[in-house]
């Protein structure tokens, strides 16, 4: 009967829970998964920023040059109509409708760059052993 130690009993029903198909990972795979996951969260963040700046800037644009319009002038001159709730009104209903669809472009933008990275990590991988093995032989 031979000796069979705590660890490979552990193991061996760690494959059993998680089926034939269970891979492990190295330490550089768990930190791209982290790498993945935070810029998920984080970097979808900052590019929804991004997004929403850039699609609602037309509506910023006319949004301040109405409100130019009805302040004072540069010359010192007061318009006639200083009410500035059409210029406020109009800039909800452009910006809302120039925004609407922030989430998707976000979402694309954050999503793209993940498997194009680690594909860029696994070929310089493969390029780097390639070059290795060529100096060894």
């Amino acid at each position: 009967m031979t000796k069979v130690h705590i660890s490979e009993r552990s193991r061996g029903s760690h494959f059993k829970k998680h089926g034939a198909g269970f891979m492990r990972l190295n330490g550089w795979q768990r930190l791209g998964i982290i790498a993945s996951v935070c810029w998920i969260i984080v970097g979808g963040m900052w590019i929804n920023g991004h997004v929403i700046d850039d699609l609602g800037a037309d509506a910023v644009t006319s949004y301040r040059q109405c409100l130019a319009s009805r302040s004072v002038q540069a010359d010192g001159s007061v318009p006639k109509d200083t009410d500035w709730a059409p210029c406020s009104a109009s800039f909800d209903k452009n910006f809302k409708s120039a925004v609407a669809d922030h989430w998707l472009y976000a979402t694309i933008y954050t999503l793209i760059p993940i498997p194009v990275v680690w594909l860029l990590a696994y070929g310089l991988m493969m390029l780097f052993r390639w070059v290795r093995v060529g100096f060894e032989h």
